[in-house]
């Protein structure tokens, strides 16, 4: 066996690899001899037909197979004998298997990345903190007002945080009804310009019982809710761009004017939030509790999240894009897509799975040098903490990890979750203290979600 070895400055390696005639031609007899014993051939006993007949029926399919089988196994030799790590997707390309010349073949294929770990121990990372104050307390128990509030008609003009129960039906400009047009009955919520746009602005103060006649900008399908504010139209403005949506004029009569009711902050209020909790006082120590939590493992995402980008930025090494990009291109072919939605979809997975990629490769460094490794107790214990958390009896949960390939996710798993833990003990964290208004923007902001 020759081989011809390449590797680019992006750690991708070329194999081109020649099998010797004698045993290329060795494996195809050895083929023919097992295809002949199974052949069944019309107007022959099992496995009596001539070896001629076999080779004329079935030998350039029979070579193909013994080509594609001995590209494998020399392909695995030649790897091994140059003592190279495939690091992901190999392209077999047979360049030339004809009668009585050497097999020849190409292999392409990205190597593992040689990893060498400069700086991991006492790290330096910033975390966000936050402190809870009685007014974001008082905040969420009005968010929880707001949630159990019930709606009450009232007599007074309608205001912003009304809401209006009309009919509705598209009029002339004098006010007459347009032949043909129903009439629509419908619940307005301020804030939305529901009925069109501008139409906000024209019913604020409207009482019950009263008709108003207003203009509106809309789509020519009427009454299609708006999602975005946009300048108001008032009726004084005639001026109408040919590009803008269609101006029509609406008769609106009020049935009802409601505002939301919200509940007095007692201990019925209390049981309706939390039936588990008894006083106003409870209420404030469980909504504390829990703001406290949110914090918590925000805090904990935040510091992981630091120590990963830490690590990658500390330790830069050369990996093959093709590691990284092969496993979306997969991904964009099994969700059918094609064109620009196609390339739109890798570009912006491209820079997320790069991290997570070299992101594997180091806590598994790590791992190895800091000798980090996960016993069978371990893997018993986690199995126990999930059927404890998912509520499903531990028989279940050891039966989802019963194959390997099952096991071997869930051993990666926590391996990769303590090398945190090692890496966030010997870190040297700062702490930056924010109110909790701007802590949830931030922690937004940067992807961290409870």
């Amino acid at each position: 066996m020759n081989i011809k070895c390449d590797i680019s400055d992006q750690r991708e390696a070329t194999l081109t690899v020649e099998v010797p005639t004698e045993v290329t031609e060795a494996e195809y007899d050895k083929a023919l001899s097992i295809y002949k014993k199974k052949a069944n051939i019309p107007g022959f006993r099992p496995g009596r037909a001539p070896l001629k007949l076999i080779k004329r029926r079935f030998g350039a399919d029979i070579k193909t197979e013994t080509a594609q089988q001995i590209t494998r196994d020399y392909l695995e030799k030649a790897v091994e004998a140059e003592k190279l790590e495939v690091g992901g997707q190999i392209d077999l390309e047979l360049i030339e298997h004809e009668d009585g010349k050497p097999l020849k073949f190409k292999a392409s294929f990205p190597l593992r990345p040689e990893v060498t770990l400069s700086n991991y121990k006492g790290i330096q990372i910033l975390v966000n903190d936050a402190e809870v104050s009685d007014a974001d307390v008082e905040k969420r128990i009005e968010a929880f007002r707001t949630q159990h509030s019930v709606m009450k008609s009232v007599d007074s003009p309608a205001e912003a945080d009304a809401q209006l129960t009309v009919k509705v039906q598209e009029v002339d400009s004098s006010g007459l009804p347009l032949v043909g047009m129903s009439v629509d009955e419908k619940t307005v919520q301020f804030g939305e310009d529901q009925l069109g746009v501008g139409t906000d602005e024209q019913l604020m103060g409207v009482a019950a019982g009263e008709t108003r006649v207003i203009t509106a900008r809309q789509t020519p399908s009427a009454f299609v809710e708006s999602v975005e504010q946009t300048k108001i139209i008032t009726p004084d403005q005639a001026s109408q761009d040919s590009d803008q949506p269609k101006e029509i004029t609406l008769s609106v009569e009020v049935e009802r004017v409601e505002v939301a009711e919200k509940p007095e902050i007692d201990e019925a209020f209390v049981k309706q939030v939390n039936d588990q909790l008894e006083s106003v006082e409870d209420l404030n120590k469980w909504i504390k509790g829990s703001l406290f939590g949110y914090i918590a493992v925000a805090k904990q995402q935040w510091m992981e999240k630091a120590i990963v980008t830490r690590l990658i930025e500390d330790n830069p090494f050369v990996m093959s894009p093709k590691i990284y990009s092969t496993p979306i291109e997969e991904l964009a072919d099994d969700l059918k897509l094609e064109g620009d939605e196609r390339e739109k979809f890798i570009e912006a997975r491209k820079e997320p799975t790069e991290r997570d990629y070299r992101w594997v490769f180091l806590y598994n460094e790590v791992a190895k040098a800091e000798g980090i490794e996960v016993t069978d107790d371990e893997l018993e214990q986690e199995i126990v903490r999930i059927a404890e958390q998912s509520g499903d009896s531990i028989r279940a949960v050891r039966q989802k990890f019963s194959d390997e390939a099952s096991m071997d996710r869930l051993r990666r798993r926590l391996v990769e979750r303590e090398v945190i833990q090692f890496l966030a003990e010997s870190a040297k964290i700062e702490s930056r203290t924010m109110n909790l208004d701007e802590f949830v923007q931030t922690a937004n902001a940067e992807g961290i979600y409870i």
